[in-house]
């Protein structure tokens, strides 16, 4: 593990983690997707801190952020690479069109919540 996640520090960030997959539960339950969009920002932020999100990770997040926008985008896998769990503003369905552009449309993976 990272040194960041060892000994009594690293069990409070552990419980970080643990505490903001309760508000997002709780916020998916619910249609909350402003808690949603934080609990994964302070999620993404935390590894970043934690130095297990690569460089080229880190650009890809990047530019969902701030050139496509979308609500929240995070780190996802065992660290040194994985994938990237995204949250798209409903409001704008271009983002997913947007996104296949920027990725590949083979490398998107569309996964909806029903009401």
């Amino acid at each position: 593990a990272a040194p960041y996640f060892r000994g009594i520090e690293g069990e409070k960030h552990i419980q970080r983690f643990s505490d903001a997959a309760k508000q997002t539960r709780y916020a998916l339950e619910n249609g909350i997707l402003s808690d949603i969009a934080e609990a994964m920002q302070l999620a993404a932020r935390w590894l970043a801190d934690a130095k297990v999100v690569t460089h080229h990770l880190s650009g890809m997040i990047s530019s969902l952020n701030s050139d496509i926008g979308v609500l929240a985008a995070k780190p996802t896998g065992a660290g040194g690479g994985g994938y990237i769990l995204a949250l798209l503003d409903p409001e704008r369905p271009e983002q997913l069109s947007d996104i296949k552009k920027m990725f590949s449309p083979n490398r998107v993976l569309e996964v909806g919540l029903s009401s």
